[in-house]
């Protein structure tokens, strides 16, 4: 017999993928940025090139896993996107999430074009809806963010990476005015 009292209940455990934080994307956005420096030191400084694809895919792969985590988190509870938005962290992980999806075209240009466009639309519609969400908060002092800071700025000057990836595709008359009136 036992004089130890038996051990506390465990709470439940959450579903896969429900606790899934935005604040994975900045990490993965740096690994994309460097990946398209070694793709752009292939020109530059004669970089053997299927190291550097092999490094690209390995990186895109991360990167899908990533955004599927954090869009079934999204499907299955459609309010998490909202709370995320909320907070300044959760706001720049969207955000690097977006321009992630324009990086990530930039790199997939040479794969696959038609995959690409669809990548880089979804990166500008998103970080645009993103900023028009976040822009009249702003403006009206209800922002809960508090004082600009770099990781804030990135939702709106995010869309700089636009280009680098539009050009290649061809999509340079389609991107450069909106972002000249920007």
């Amino acid at each position: 017999m036992s004089h130890f009292p038996p051990p506390p209940k465990l709470p439940p455990k959450t579903g896969l993928f429900r606790r899934v934080p935005p604040a994975v994307f900045p990490a993965v956005l740096g690994l994309l940025g460097l990946v398209s420096a070694w793709r752009h030191a292939i020109a530059a400084f004669g970089v053997p090139t299927p190291p550097v694809d092999m490094a690209i895919g390995a990186v895109s792969l991360l990167f899908l896993f990533c955004s599927g985590a954090y869009l079934a988190k999204v499907t299955l509870r459609p309010g998490a996107l909202v709370d995320d938005v909320r907070t300044l962290p959760g706001r720049t992980g969207v955000a690097t999430l977006c321009v992630g999806l324009m990086v990530e075209a930039g790199l997939l240009g040479q794969f696959s074009p038609a995959t690409a466009i669809v990548l880089l639309l979804l990166g500008f519609a998103g970080l645009l809806v993103l900023a028009l969400h976040v822009l009249p908060q702003r403006l009206r002092g209800t922002d809960t963010a508090g004082p600009p800071t770099p990781a804030l700025h990135l939702v709106f000057v995010g869309f700089i990476v636009a280009p680098g990836a539009a050009v290649p595709l061809g999509l340079a008359e389609a991107f450069l005015p909106w972002l000249i009136w920007y």
